[in-house]
């Protein structure tokens, strides 16, 4: 297991989920907020560099718990490793400011918190809103293959943690 994150390194650089709205708060004026599909955009468009979006030193995109609670669970798997995370990996690599993750903090907000549980093997998954539909592994889907780097962000005041973070994605 990683050490937990207790500085601000996720705001400036890497992959994050976020779910407690104090670590919003921190990002007030460091960065933009963008919806799902506006981000799909964004890399469709192969990044713009005039893009107000990719002007600050983070991005956060919202929605993505609206999407995987519409899709089937094997189709929010596709979607999450063939659509999703190809835009997170390629902005990570060369989107954003200057020199992408390196340099800018790609944020997904996730507003329920509680929907995001740890396995006992490692990981994370997400527990989608119909109890019928069961579980997808976020951590997995959304980190891939650099799952076992990810770091708890932890804040002070907050008895558990805020959300996860990655330096860098495979």
């Amino acid at each position: 297991m990683n050490p937990p994150l207790h500085d601000d390194t996720w705001t400036t650089c890497g992959v994050s989920a976020l779910w407690e709205a104090a670590g919003l708060h921190k990002l007030a004026g460091l960065s933009r907020t963008v919806s799902v599909r506006e981000f799909l955009r964004l890399h469709a468009a192969g990044w713009p560099e005039d893009a107000e979006a990719l002007s600050e030193r983070a991005l956060i995109v919202a929605g993505l718990e609206a999407v995987l609670d519409a899709l089937e669970p094997e189709a929010a798997r596709d979607w999450m490793l063939g659509t999703f995370y190809k835009a997170v990996h390629e902005y990570h690599d060369v989107g954003g400011p200057g020199d992408g993750g390196r340099e800018a903090a790609l944020i997904v907000w996730l507003a329920d918190g509680k929907r995001i549980v740890p396995k006992l093997t490692g990981g994370y998954d997400w527990h989608c809103a119909m109890q019928s539909r069961g579980k997808l592994p976020l951590g997995n889907l959304l980190f891939n293959g650099a799952e076992s780097s990810v770091r708890k962000i932890c804040m002070t005041g907050i008895s558990d943690f805020a959300g996860l973070y990655c330096d860098r994605i495979s």
